[in-house]
């Protein structure tokens, strides 16, 4: 609205560092027995203009991947506020993330001050996800009112990222995961 370029340093700045840090520990074999699992650590983009990143990915790999034993854990936002993982998505039609995936994220509530939203009025990268039958979950950083600070905002500046905070979020993300594998895989 104000013709001023967004830095996008909290979205999705912070998502894709995440990510990568992610994609290094599974590199450095820190995440549980992983035999049978395969895992993509996919940085899409474009989600504000419709998801077309992930959509792009859906339409070349959908088919080429198990719907019943694959996971998509959408990070987006994370560098402020509480982790926050949602129940779903949809404005009108409202549809739930996978039933599993959130209880494992309550399962870590005692050891991390995280929170849970029924949706964003937005989608996020999980509504094509789950519009083609594929498990998923979105995590965002929130506060306790449901805002996401600097959200679309020239203020979304390098300087607003704290790296206690991403730190923080990245030992989550290890734990989660690894509470995930356990479950899967027995």
């Amino acid at each position: 609205m104000t013709g001023r370029y967004i830095n996008g340093a909290n979205d999705n700045g912070t998502g894709t560092v995440l990510t990568m840090a992610l994609a290094k520990h599974f590199k450095n074999g820190e995440f549980n027995d992983y035999k049978n699992v395969n895992f993509i650590f996919l940085l899409t983009g474009c989600e504000e203009v419709g998801s077309k990143g992930m959509k792009a990915f859906l339409r070349e790999y959908k088919d080429k991947l198990d719907k019943d034993n694959t996971y998509f854990i959408v990070i987006d936002n994370i560098g402020s506020g509480k982790i926050t993982y949602l129940e779903g998505e949809g404005m009108i039609v409202f549809k739930e993330y996978n039933k599993q995936l959130k209880y494992i994220a309550n399962e870590l509530k005692d050891l991390y001050d995280i929170q849970k939203f029924k949706n964003l009025l937005l989608p996020t990268d999980s509504l094509p996800v789950l519009n083609q039958g594929f498990n998923t979950i979105s995590f965002l950083g929130k506060d306790e009112y449901g805002n996401m600070e600097n959200y679309h905002w020239h203020t979304d500046t390098i300087d607003k990222i704290e790296k206690e905070h991403m730190d923080y979020c990245e030992k989550f993300f290890i734990d989660y995961i690894n509470l995930i594998l356990k479950k899967i895989t027995g």
